[in-house]
């Protein structure tokens, strides 16, 4: 299950960047309350 999580962190930050301006601790902070 570890690695689903890192995988989901990994491509959802690279989909949230690709998509808006925000920061990447953003992202990461984003992803972690989904």
């Amino acid at each position: 299950m570890g690695k689903k999580i890192y995988l989901l962190i990994m491509v959802g930050g690279v989909v949230i960047g690709e998509t808006s301006e925000i920061g990447d601790n953003e992202n990461y902070i984003f992803i972690w309350l989904l």
